[in-house]
């Protein structure tokens, strides 16, 4: 029998954010083990330099983006509703931003697989570096939903 609760909805989205994170990371380590006999350093051909520089713009664009929408879901809760309310929506500003990165993310791991370009795949490593600073903490739910005792989010 599965328990229900908040606490159960807490823990569920720490365990999505750090497969997302794991995911990625994982694409990173399986692309950089399929790339080891080749050289890092060679030029990057004329025929991949424009999506290289499309990657990291598109990757600075989302984290910047998923910032601000993250930002303005957080800012749009009503501050009246019951904290299971409040919880869930903070979940799915969450997911959001952790879809947004993930994206992100991946299509620069893509990008480093096609190119061997270690720019983006610095790109990604960012990514995935800024996906574990983000994991949800209580203390900072706590923070965002603008509620003073744990006893007020059951979790």
């Amino acid at each position: 029998m599965r328990p229900t609760g908040r606490k159960v909805d807490f823990k569920t989205l720490q365990i999505i954010t750090w497969a997302l994170s794991a995911g990625v990371a994982l694409f990173l380590t399986v692309t950089s083990w399929l790339h080891q006999n080749e050289t890092f350093w060679y030029p990057i051909p004329d025929d991949h330099k424009p999506l290289v520089y499309i990657g990291v713009v598109f990757a600075g664009l989302v984290i910047t983006s998923s910032t601000v929408l993250f930002k303005y879901q957080i800012n749009a809760i009503d501050t009246n509703q019951a904290s299971g309310q409040k919880l869930s929506r903070y979940i799915t500003a969450c997911i959001t931003r952790y879809a947004l990165l993930e994206g992100a993310a991946l299509f620069n791991v893509v990008i480093f697989f096609i190119s061997g370009s270690l720019i983006n795949a610095s790109a990604a490593v960012l990514i995935i570096i800024l996906m574990v600073i983000y994991q949800p903490k209580r203390a900072q739910v706590m923070a965002n939903l603008n509620v003073h005792h744990l006893d007020n989010l059951n979790f």
